[in-house]
């Protein structure tokens, strides 16, 4: 008989270690799941830039850069191809999820004008300066 007392208790400890165990994992996962989610809502938006060639166009840089951009939720997102000149942005273009257009390829500079290609369209940008006006 005190056997069988001894049995019953000592599982008692048993299921309530478990339970224990069970309940300390659960709660931490819903806090990690929380706080990273607070995190990506509240934090301010990001910019990654993957890859960045430039390119000497009248006197300055034409810049081609490759980003991510992602305001919120940092899920799946696109590459994004910029070109900048001067501080302007001329040309910009977000690819599709898992597609690889468009992206700004074949950049040539010659004189004047500068053309590329996406892979959907072709362009061609024809730049001159302003002379300065006196008033």
């Amino acid at each position: 008989m005190t056997s069988d007392k001894s049995t019953a208790t000592s599982a008692m400890p048993r299921r309530s270690t478990r339970l224990m165990v069970i309940v300390s994992i659960t709660i931490f996962a819903a806090g990690a799941l929380c706080g990273g989610a607070y995190r990506c809502l509240t934090k301010e938006p990001w910019l990654t830039v993957h890859r960045q060639e430039d390119f000497e166009f009248g006197g300055a840089k034409l810049r081609r850069s490759v980003t991510t951009e992602s305001i919120g939720v940092p899920f799946l997102q696109p590459e994004t191809t910029t070109l900048e000149y001067r501080g302007r942005i001329i040309y910009k273009a977000q690819r599709g999820f898992q597609e690889i257009t468009p992206i700004a390829q074949d950049i040539h500079t010659d004189g004047d004008t500068i053309s590329w290609h996406d892979g959907e369209l072709k362009f061609r940008l024809t730049v001159e300066k302003i002379p300065p006006t006196t008033k």
